[in-house]
């Protein structure tokens, strides 16, 4: 289980502290989708930055099963992240130098787990995700929607206890947000404990829980919202006093990104991709002079060696703003 107690966050600006997250209370149980709710600044961001280790709170505690991540060192909170956590995000993240199959295995090479293992498992979580037809694809050959279940399946390749997705169909239309949502429960449902923020009211509807954030202060936890038996409460605030509203977009906004634990493929679980549908690449048309399309990646990008950075974003290790900017992946 992950649980975050009496967690805050201030940021101290030349105009004065910015109070991101006040007193923060919660248990994410393991086999539900708890989804986060809120208006820009209202401490998405920060929370899930806290959660996954990320940043470190100004006051409280976060706990991972028995390990508490307030008191672990950078280095040490990157290796749970690599080992326990996954990460699905809507820029996806992808290194766009490496296969559908190289993306998936990145965290199991990080792992230290051998090639013939790590490819044979990065290949079972594509077949999991319906993508095992596409492994050897470009993420520029994919559609959005298949590359955001690329970006899942390597989330679920170290077999993470907690996965957590920000905002992970906010590019997709609805269809494949639907795809992506409903593999995201299956990941619930293997005994996971799945983190979803999003600005989705309707897509937030179909959670196991709901948590609303307003100005830092969780101001309400709605249970049971899949199963229609909602049950709202409204948590204290901080030491009872009003939360000052929030100025801005809360300055920590960069979310984490991808990977999660050194484990074993899933053991006879049905693939996602029953539900999933082959969706086509957008594509451009040819130019005349036979070049790619203005705009679309050209083969001769596989012979570029990816960056280390751009590595350890991918795997969850750093975070996007630690990695260079070079239109490889985005910050979300």
């Amino acid at each position: 289980m992950l649980r975050a107690s009496g967690l805050s966050k201030v940021y101290r600006t030349p105009a004065g502290e910015v109070h991101a997250l006040r007193s923060f209370d919660h248990a994410f149980e393991a086999g539900r989708v708890t989804a986060v709710l809120g208006p820009s600044g209202s401490g998405k961001s920060t929370l899930l930055n806290l959660l996954a280790g990320f940043d470190v709170p100004s006051t409280g505690e976060v706990w991972f099963g028995d390990v508490p991540l307030h008191d672990l060192t950078e280095r040490e909170r990157s290796v749970l992240r690599l080992r326990s956590f996954g990460f699905v995000f809507q820029s996806y993240n992808l290194v766009t130098v490496f296969s559908a199959l190289q993306n998936v295995a990145l965290p199991l090479g990080l792992a230290g787990v051998a090639r013939a293992e790590r490819d044979g498992r990065a290949r079972a979580a594509l077949e999991r995700v319906g993508l095992l037809h596409r492994a050897d694809h470009l993420p520029h050959k994919l559609s959005g929607g298949e590359r955001q279940r690329v970006a899942l399946a390597r989330a679920l390749a170290n077999d993470p206890a907690v996965v957590f997705a920000d905002e992970p169909t906010g590019s997709l239309d609805s269809a494949s947000g639907e795809l992506v949502f409903e593999a995201l429960h299956q990941v619930a449902e293997d005994g996971r404990t799945v983190v979803l923020v999003t600005h989705n009211a309707s897509l937030a509807d179909h959670a196991d829980a709901r948590l609303r954030l307003r100005d830092g202060l969780l101001e309400a936890v709605e249970l049971g919202i899949r199963s229609g038996e909602a049950a709202a409460a409204s948590p204290p605030s901080a030491d009872g006093e009003t939360a000052q509203p929030r100025r801005g977009d809360e300055p920590f906004s960069h979310p984490p990104v991808v990977d999660g634990e050194a484990a074993h493929p899933r053991r006879g679980d049905e693939p996602f991709a029953q539900a999933a549908q082959s969706e086509a690449p957008a594509s451009r048309a040819p130019r005349r002079d036979g070049r790619a399309p203005r705009g679309a990646p050209s083969e001769r990008v596989a012979a570029r060696e990816p960056h280390a950075a751009e590595v350890e974003v991918a795997s969850g290790v750093a975070r996007p703003d630690d990695a260079p900017v070079d239109g490889s992946f985005g910050g979300g």
